[in-house]
């Protein structure tokens, strides 16, 4: 049987460190596997699953460039964890655009993707 690929975001490749903050304030370092603009997919060593809701995750992207999301787990498999993204400002919007478009190679692409996003 074909599995039909539900995502309506693209997910891109991205080599970066992230700090995950936990509901309980448990800092938690991981590495970013891969991001879109609705959720990112972490390899994390350890996490409860019990831990569902209001992540904090910070991704550096140099000295003064930071995305930070509110996040919640979706699912965990291994030593991954995927989450949706529940919150985001304007600023960390606009970097995670571009990255996004940067690795997609097609702002037609992300425009329509944007456009899914707030309906």
């Amino acid at each position: 049987m074909v599995e039909i690929e539900r995502r309506k975001y693209k997910r891109v490749t991205f080599d970066g460190l992230a700090t995950l903050r936990s509901p309980q304030k448990e800092i938690i370092r991981s590495e970013v596997i891969d991001l879109s603009l609705k959720g990112v997919l972490l390899d994390i060593d350890h996490i409860e699953e019990s831990e569902s809701a209001n992540f904090t995750l910070e991704i550096e992207l140099d000295d003064s460039t930071k995305i930070t999301m509110q996040l919640e787990l979706k699912h965990k498999e291994g030593g991954h964890a995927g989450f949706t993204c529940t919150q985001i400002d304007i600023d960390s919007m606009t970097h995670l655009r571009r990255l996004v478009e940067l690795n997609m190679g097609s702002s037609e692409l992300l425009d329509r993707e944007l456009e899914e996003l707030i309906r």
